[in-house]
């Protein structure tokens, strides 16, 4: 069962036997309720124990304006169930008429509203309606560096595995291969009596019949409908192998098809790697939910029989663990000529698993973190060397969880490492839950923090992670209306604001904003600063449609004023726009949504990136 936090809240409101319920429930209607955006302090409902429901975060890529339109349908729906307490419900009709009014604003600037939009969104999973499938983690292949990054990654998935099971979610191993001699490879499973998995064995004439068989290569799923149109932005023509061809052939030893022996497997798992089994199998307990781990992203997670695009084709709710998996992809050797040149788009493996599971985002399935079912932090390759980035959205006007997105991926092709951290991308709704920020701690191993947000407070234990990564005098880069991005008054209930984030960390002196002209604002150049690295590739002056933020003066001595605009109006004040507050801040008020075309603000934002990464 997937159930939402509105419905968490629903129940938490029709009872009172637990003083602990009467009290978070009383914290969910004070500030922080809301579908798709849950507080941090939310696993208390549902602990993460005994069978308890997990708490997911599914992270995808969606068009800007559908994520708004299914904002507003869920706030439509919500305002008319009566399971739930008439302040939601009233919070809920009046966030509805706002995602109403953010669509016909939406409308009017045309195609750039389909773009694609970053997104976390919140499921409570079941345990006994999910399973985790994992795919081909063989003992052996027939690519060193594959072989080495699967011994590197085994162990650890071995670990999210067991907390799994603990949790009562089912595990289902598939080594694709000749499984014929699976009781004495797997003596595990010699005595499974399942009578769901023994009807699925008996419907399926295909099993153990072994590699090559009508379960396998003739019935690999392609492209579905839904990625027509959209290059896959990883070649793996030569067969991805990056070891520079010096491989041995294919392993053909029955053995060798074996799943690395670092997976532990238990007598209440499942081993198979026909498909039809599989889904029989799934559907015969009431598996709602199948996150799928191992590799390779780009083959035979995809398109294998039972992979991502097969599952979704049988209406499982299926998502692909993020750090649970790699990449085939040869970045540095192409066996044809011209050889040493690698294949396109000639970035690193690490670099190239990133793009691949962007794609997988926008068009076939949401991602999960391990961290979801293990507490504890996320995997990592030790070879990939990139700085980390965390982009942190939280707006509705210039749509930055969109262009967060787009640029992510361009710094991804630069061999930046990206994640985000998300919320609800509405002006004004009313709803206490825009009050959140998901997926925060991507701050705990960030390099660099870039901040779009306006006007939230959060759960304490989220300020705590922004407050922290501050404190330790890590970069931040601030946009736009970063300035105001924690003030709020009246500050809800059980949530923490940060008036003064703009005084003490911006070095700001946010107090509003001139008039919206159609002459935009003419940005120049401060004196003397030219030369600066920050305006490296930027003109002396250009146009910015963003209407000028007031800021005069300046709260801090030590801010170095870059860039100015001049406000077309009548009083024809001229204020700072881009300041650095010491070596590790970076504001600019730039960063309305067309300021992103402009190769003057792209240069600016980029070179900030440079600077503050010091590369």
């Amino acid at each position: 069962m997937i159930r939402t936090l509105f419905q968490c809240a629903a129940g938490v409101f029709g009872s009172v036997r637990s003083g602990v319920a009467v009290a978070v429930g009383a914290a969910v209607v004070a500030g922080t309720a809301l579908t798709g955006a849950v507080p941090a302090f939310v696993p208390a409902l549902v602990p993460a124990a005994g069978g308890a429901p997990v708490r997911v975060v599914l992270q995808d890529r969606v068009p800007f304006d559908a994520q708004v339109a299914e904002l507003e349908k869920q706030f439509a729906a919500d305002a008319k169930n009566p399971a739930l307490d008439k302040r939601v419900r009233d919070a809920a009709a009046a966030s509805a008429k706002t995602a109403r009014g953010d669509l016909a604003d939406l409308a009017k600037s045309g195609a750039d509203a389909k773009n694609l939009s970053a997104r976390q969104r919140v499921e409570f999973w079941e345990p006994r309606e999910t399973a985790f499938l994992i795919c081909d983690m063989w003992a052996s292949h027939g690519c060193r560096h594959a072989t080495r990054r699967i011994e590197e990654l085994a162990p650890v998935m071995n670990r999210v595995i067991a907390a799994a099971r603990e949790k009562g979610v089912l595990i289902i191993h598939a080594p694709s291969g000749d499984l014929s001699n699976f009781e004495n490879l797997y003596p595990e499973l010699k005595n499974n009596t399942d009578p769901a998995m023994r009807a699925a064995r008996e419907n399926s004439k295909a099993f153990r019949k072994g590699f090559g068989n009508n379960t396998h290569w003739p019935a690999w799923e392609h492209g579905s409908a839904g990625e027509k149109g959209h290059p896959f932005p990883v070649s793996a023509g030569d067969g991805g192998c990056d070891t520079c061809g010096k491989d041995p052939a294919w392993p053909s030893n029955k053995v060798s098809w074996r799943q690395t022996p670092a997976l532990e497997i238990k007598a209440a798992d499942i081993l198979t790697d026909d498909y039809k089994e599989i889904i029989d199998y799934c559907k015969s307990r009431g598996v709602k939910n199948i996150v799928l781990l191992g590799v390779h992203t780009n083959m035979c997670v995809m398109g294998r029989p039972f992979g991502l695009r097969a599952l979704k084709k049988q209406g499982f709710n299926t998502a692909l663990m993020r750090d649970m998996t790699d990449l085939m992809y040869n970045n540095h050797y192409n066996a044809a000529p011209p050889k040493g040149k690698g294949q396109p788009p000639h970035v690193s493996h690490w670099a190239g698993l990133d793009l691949t599971l962007a794609y997988i985002e926008a068009w076939l399935a949401p991602t999960v973190l391990s961290t979801d079912f293990t507490g504890t932090a996320p995997f990592r390759f030790k070879e990939d060397p990139r700085p980390r980035l965390a982009f942190i959205t939280a707006e509705g006007e210039y749509r930055t969880s969109q262009r967060f997105q787009q640029w992510g991926d361009a710094l991804t092709r630069r061999e930046i490492a990206v994640e985000f951290a998300t919320g609800i991308p509405l002006r004004n709704a009313n709803l206490p839950g825009r009050h959140n920020i998901e997926n925060l701690r991507a701050l705990d191993t960030a390099d660099l923090a870039v901040l779009t947000v306006r006007r939230r407070a959060l759960p304490p234990a989220q300020m705590a992670k922004i407050k922290n990564y501050l404190a330790a005098g890590k970069p931040l880069l601030a946009i736009r209306t970063a300035s105001h991005a924690f003030g709020v008054k009246p500050v809800p209930k059980g949530l923490a604001a940060w008036q003064e984030f703009d005084r003490d960390v911006l070095g700001g002196n946010y107090t509003g904003h001139y008039g919206h002209y159609k002459e935009g604002t003419q940005i120049s150049v401060a004196a003397g600063k030219q030369e600066h690295p920050l305006l490296r590739g930027v003109a002396a002056e250009f146009n910015s449609p963003a209407w000028l933020y007031k800021n005069t003066p300046l709260a801090s001595k030590r801010a170095e004023v870059l860039l100015t605009g001049k406000d077309p109006g009548p009083k024809n004040k001229r204020e700072p726009v881009l300041w650095t507050n010491g070596p590790a801040v970076i504001y600019t008020s730039l960063g309305h949504w067309d300021d992103w075309s402009n190769p003057n603000f792209t240069a600016l934002v980029n070179n900030a990136v440079d600077i503050l990464l010091k590369r």
